[in-house]
């Protein structure tokens, strides 16, 4: 299992509909509306979102700044995925 899994088993057991992951912050998961920071770390640029992506697509990301992926966690959900470049790094936004 990858450590982001747990990220993704806390937005199902907390009823978020997003997760938002972003270098150098906390990540946080958007519940009724307002976004709650998750009791973890900052993020590194890229620590987590590489365990999801294909080597091919996560290549394509770092080399165009921008990637719109789905991924299924079985017994937990499907999830719509936007990977982007900000100021601060990249971020990504999980629903």
């Amino acid at each position: 299992m990858a450590r982001i899994d747990a990220f993704f088993r806390l937005m199902n057991s907390q009823g978020a509909s997003d997760l938002h992951m972003v270098a150098g912050v906390a990540p946080c998961l958007r519940v009724q509306g307002d976004l709650e920071p998750v009791n973890y770390k900052e993020l590194d640029s890229d620590e987590l979102l590489e365990q999801l992506t294909p080597p091919a697509r996560f290549k394509e990301f770092l080399e165009t700044g921008d990637l719109d992926m789905a991924f299924e966690l079985e017994g937990i959900g499907r999830y719509r995925a936007n990977y982007f470049k900000q100021a601060n790094g990249y971020a990504a936004v999980f629903r």
